[in-house]
């Protein structure tokens, strides 16, 4: 993944299928594991999931600031990130106290001097997975639904339906929630694809 690895990042990402690298663990592919999991870790640590909060279901911290407040941006750590975008999921949950939106995940680009460590302008995609209970609820909704309006033409794939309900409901009413999830990130990764983190900003 670069900083030192004696392996491609295209190799650590299963382009061999891992072939040789999973019993025992390879050092690299462990560290890129422990890595991309720090990331993901970083909103379980930065959600607001006090529901006496009026913040509840948000971010504890302002993009710019999430990896410092967590503890990724260290002298140790040199793989920089910067967040662009924070995306959300609808909600109209009423009776359960459930605000009318909820902190889905983040959209990150390494930074230059992160992208010199890693060896590559790295594009995150990062989920919160379930973190309140309409989610939970959702998710009991375990049958599944078809994804014709994902896979344009597709009659066959299915995907389980609370979480397509989720990621692809909106509101238009709410400034968050007008783009669902998907169509959110969606819409920050084809910025990414050709922008570095300043020009991303410029065009935000």
């Amino acid at each position: 993944m670069g900083g030192g690895s004696s392996r491609p990042w295209t190799e650590l990402s299963g382009e061999t299928n891992w072939k040789d690298m999973l019993d025992p663990l390879d050092e690299d592919l462990r560290m890129y594991l422990i890595h991309y999991g720090e990331r993901v870790q970083a909103i379980g640590d930065a959600y607001n999931g006090q529901e006496e909060s009026a913040g509840y279901g948000m971010p504890l911290y302002p993009m710019d600031k999430l990896f410092s407040e967590v503890g990724l941006e260290t002298d140790n750590n040199k793989f920089r990130y910067e967040v662009t975008r924070y995306f959300y999921m609808p909600s109209h949950a009423v009776f359960l106290a459930q605000p009318d939106r909820s902190w889905a995940g983040y959209v990150a680009v390494s930074t230059d001097e992160g992208t010199e460590v890693l060896g590559r302008r790295d594009s995150l995609v990062s989920w919160t997975g379930t973190s309140n209970r309409l989610e939970s609820l959702e998710g009991i909704r375990d049958d599944l639904a078809p994804a014709n309006n994902i896979f344009k033409g597709d009659t066959h794939t299915k995907i389980h339906a609370g979480f397509l309900d989720l990621y692809t409901k909106r509101d238009l009413v709410n400034p968050y929630t007008r783009l669902s999830a998907r169509d959110q990130v969606l819409r920050e990764v084809g910025k990414k694809s050709i922008s570095t983190p300043e020009k991303a900003r410029q065009l935000a």
